[in-house]
């Protein structure tokens, strides 16, 4: 008698703290990792296909302009974040398609290399493209693995670059030159030339042919004249670093 009260307590103490493991608020916080709040709707996180919903690929640009190449060659979008706002939404992509299924830890990866080598990394992991881009694919347990187009490519810009301001005031700026998955971090001043921005990358990686960078922003090349803030470069922004075998 006394160990059916004692069971009959704590079982109402444990309902009263916890969710029962069918329940969608149970699924949520294990999935997700979503501290459970009241004012959370039953839609939010339940099925991998509202996932899908939830990280919509931002809207592309009108005409037929794409952006990179190989398997990460996708139409430009728009975007109305800026940076930072930008990689917060793309850690809340990773964080919760990992919790949902971990293989996407190789996929996360992958982005960060350029169209071969995230080509050849996918391929060595087990996976395979259905159309040929990284945005959707799957492997031998016939997963689908969708990625929206803001977490494999930066947005695209018109090409119109703003014109050379004679008196303009230089700002000091923080910039990220992007290979692969590696990233270097330089301060410098936005009216930087694309030639000057090059000599710059080869002394901090001790390379030789200056000839054979080439940098990219928003989709468009920065050429040798450019200037940084023509090409409408700002603080913590990255740049896409190319090397020509």
């Amino acid at each position: 008698m006394i160990l059916k009260i004692i069971n009959k307590i704590y079982n109402f103490f444990m309902g009263a703290c916890c969710f029962p493991r069918n329940s969608i608020m149970y699924r949520i916080d294990t999935f997700t990792n979503i501290p459970h709040q009241t004012n959370l709707t039953t839609n939010l996180i339940t099925t991998n296909e509202n996932i899908e919903e939830k990280f919509n690929d931002m809207p592309e640009v009108s005409g037929n302009i794409f952006v990179n190449y190989g398997i990460k060659r996708m139409k430009g979008y728009k975007c109305s974040l800026n940076i930072d706002e930008l990689n917060v939404l793309r850690e809340r992509f990773w964080q919760v398609k990992i919790n949902l299924n971990e293989r996407f830890k190789f996929l996360r990866q992958a982005v960060l290399y350029d169209s071969k080598k995230c080509e050849d990394y996918i391929i060595k992991n087990g996976f395979y493209t259905i159309d040929g881009c990284i945005n959707h694919c799957s492997d031998n347990t016939k997963y689908n693995y969708i990625i929206p187009n803001y977490c494999i490519n930066d947005p695209y810009f018109e090409k119109q670059l703003d014109d050379i301001e004679p008196n303009r005031e230089k700002k000091k700026i923080i910039i990220y030159l992007r290979k692969n998955d590696d990233k270097e971090k330089l301060e410098i001043f936005d009216d930087i030339s694309g030639k000057d921005l090059k000599e710059k990358y080869i002394d901090v990686k001790n390379l030789k042919n200056i000839s054979s960078i080439r940098l990219f922003f928003g989709g468009n090349e920065i050429k040798d004249n450019d200037l940084l803030y023509q090409h409408k470069i700002m603080n913590k922004y990255c740049i896409q670093v190319v090397i020509i075998e």
